[in-house]
């Protein structure tokens, strides 16, 4: 076990902001060990006290009633610790899940495009409890036992030292073999667990993504199985996991009980009652308080073992989390974007070339073309979600802009619009209060005002799925010139709309003399309305862009 590693991947997994509230942990389970050590102390010296006959019987009653408090606020002060250990460990599983999600922001949308997103919530949400359950708390508990077992041990050499150095050499020898035999399986175990893991959840998101073909599919017994199957592939590591966890608990308990059982026969048999007497006495309060401990020792560290792989697969997700946030200038309005003899290329197959485009602040332009003729892409390069492979991109004269600066200039509201299971109100206005005077105007003129008295402080259902479709494409519409930004893409927006509700949408929409709108439509308001026009045009090897101011 590398002592630096794993101090290295608490620090990061911990960071810099927790490390005070760990040291204030690390005094409060202190102070748990001082009491067991006095308390086994207090103990020893109330049954010398009763085998004796130099005490009365007020002084036993006033001994034990504060014996039994003291061991009583021994007991809230462990409950106490505890609650703090999992309040801090809880603590850090929220730091952990919001730095992955805040890592993965970070990727470049090519990234995105090329991961499988059901993998990513895995790592955020079950990956960050799992690092915290199988690696964080395993750690303070092999810290917290350690230490009570080394102090009581320590009390125990002093006093019993034959009886405990005995049993203290079987201890670590049993636990060292254990855990030489048991990591290596318990790491393989793990990688067959993740691999697992991660293949279950691709097939479950797979399957309710697609739920239109899934409801309508006769042989739904199929996936069914399918899921068994990859059940098993789960399942099997974790049944064998948990076996080798709980084996050497018991077979430490059952080792303990009979040395226990044996050394007290022995002296009976063997020794004049006085010879050890008060060695015994010593031996065994000092095992049955170590016992629990032993038993939590051997557990967090099969445990360790098997989620150390996990943990640093975690670890280098990671952004640092006392990593400074990368500083850039804010702008809230614009005058002219370009791009100039702009193309895009995935490796050697060259997506859209030829780009030169110039959007000025208040323009409403129309881009249409082909299915594929890049229409999407140039609105991912105007958005800052892909860079350009060859050419510039200038903003009011600054080249390449940060991504984070096109962002705060940009709302886009692609045809398949994602909406997130909150009541219409929290939707429009991002989960933040609305103005509701803005928001009641952009519902009526958008028509959704019977929506917002029936969905208006209620869920609308998974991605939307209470609302039809042309509802949500109009609720899209609303979020952005709500969140009335500078720039507004509509990628095939209104193509849900009858030609009635799209005019009137389409007539709302340009009434925003100050907001720059593209419109990626080939629906005849559309064309109607939006007199600039950027076109894709076939040619014999691929697509002209054709500008028209």
């Amino acid at each position: 076990m590398n002592i630096r590693a794993i101090i290295k991947d608490i620090s990061t997994l911990t960071g810099a902001s927790r490390r005070s509230e760990l040291i204030r942990l690390g005094f409060i389970h202190f102070f748990s060990v001082v009491f067991e050590l006095t308390t086994i102390v207090c103990v020893f010296l109330f049954v010398r006290m009763i085998v004796t006959d130099d005490v009365t019987r007020d002084e036993i009653a006033y001994f034990s009633v504060g014996l039994i408090t003291y061991i009583l606020l021994g007991a809230f002060f462990r409950v106490y610790s505890t609650k703090k250990t999992f309040d801090f460990s809880m603590q850090v599983e929220k730091s952990i899940s919001a730095n992955l999600m805040e890592s993965y922001f970070s990727k470049s949308y090519i990234w995105h495009k090329k991961n499988n997103s059901a993998e990513l919530g895995k790592t955020i949400l079950q990956d960050a409890s799992q690092v915290v359950s199988g690696y964080i708390l395993p750690i303070l508990t092999i810290l917290i036992s350690t230490s009570v077992i080394v102090a009581l041990g320590g009390v125990g050499l002093v006093l019993a030292p034959s009886l405990v150095g005995g049993f203290f050499v079987l201890l670590i020898t049993f636990i060292t073999l254990i855990s030489l035999i048991n990591r290596p399986i318990l790491k393989s175990l793990s990688r067959l667990k993740e691999k697992a893991a991660k293949h279950r959840y691709r097939f479950v998101s797979d399957v309710f993504n697609n739920r239109p073909e899934i409801y309508l599919e006769s042989n739904k017994s199929a996936l069914i199985n399918d899921l068994g199957d990859i059940n098993d592939g789960y399942c099997m590591p974790q049944s064998k996991y948990l076996t080798l966890v709980s084996v050497p608990l018991q077979f430490i308990e059952t080792m303990l009980l009979l040395i226990i059982v044996t050394v007290v026969v022995a002296n009976a048999i063997l020794f004049e009652e006085s010879q050890l007497t008060d060695q015994l006495i010593i031996a065994v309060l000092i095992v049955v308080r170590i016992l629990p401990h032993v038993n939590r020792l051997s557990g967090a560290i099969s445990t360790l073992n098997y989620f150390q792989g996990l943990a640093k697969d975690v670890v280098s997700k990671m952004r640092t989390l006392d990593d400074v946030a990368v500083k850039y200038s804010s702008i809230s309005d614009f005058g002219r974007l370009s791009i100039v003899n702009g193309s895009v290329s995935i490796g050697e197959n060259v997506i859209v070339k030829g780009l030169n485009v110039t959007i000025n602040s208040g323009d409403k332009i129309l881009i249409s073309g082909d299915s594929g003729s890049g229409k999407s892409t140039l609105v991912e390069v105007i958005t800052g979600l892909i860079d350009l492979s060859k050419g510039e991109f200038y903003l009011d004269g600054v080249e390449k802009p940060r991504n984070e600066v096109l962002k705060e200039l940009v709302t886009y509201v692609p045809q398949n619009i994602f909406l997130q299971d909150r009541s219409l109100r929290e939707l429009i206005g991002d989960g933040k209060a609305v103005d509701e005077s803005r928001y009641i105007e952009i519902l009526s003129a958008l028509d959704l005002a019977d929506l917002n008295g029936s969905l208006g402080d209620k869920s609308i259902g998974e991605n939307g799925n209470r609302l039809s479709g042309g509802q949500r494409q109009r609720v899209g519409i609303a979020r952005a010139l709500y969140r009335s930004k500078q720039i507004i893409i509509l990628d095939e927006t209104t193509s849900g709309l009858d030609p009635e509700l799209e005019g009137k949408v389409m007539n709302y929409i340009m009434g925003f003399k100050d907001k720059t709108i593209l419109m990626i439509s080939h629906t005849i308001a559309a064309k109607g309305m939006l007199s600039k026009k950027i076109e894709f045009v076939k040619n014999a090897i691929g697509y002209d862009i054709v500008v028209n101011y």
